[in-house]
């Protein structure tokens, strides 16, 4: 997990640089849509990675809370 942060971190840095030295606004945009793409891919595989047989949960589960209130707690 440590080392997908740093690799987003160290991704976004690069970009944020290349980003200081291009003038085009169009470009620029791109190049941060192309970061977000990547980020959230690296996230969705990791996420996928885990659950197919890692150790570590994606969700620790539901609460089921029993009483008479409705769904929404009222």
């Amino acid at each position: 997990m440590d080392d997908l942060f740093c690799e987003i971190a160290l991704g976004y840095l690069t970009t944020r640089g290349l980003c200081a030295l291009i003038d085009s606004p169009r470009i620029r945009l791109r190049l941060w849509g192309c970061f977000l793409f990547l980020t959230i891919a690296g996230w969705t595989i990791f996420g996928v990675h885990v659950s197919a047989g890692s150790s570590a949960p994606l969700t620790t589960g539901s609460l089921h809370v029993v009483g008479n209130r409705g769904q929404w707690g009222f």
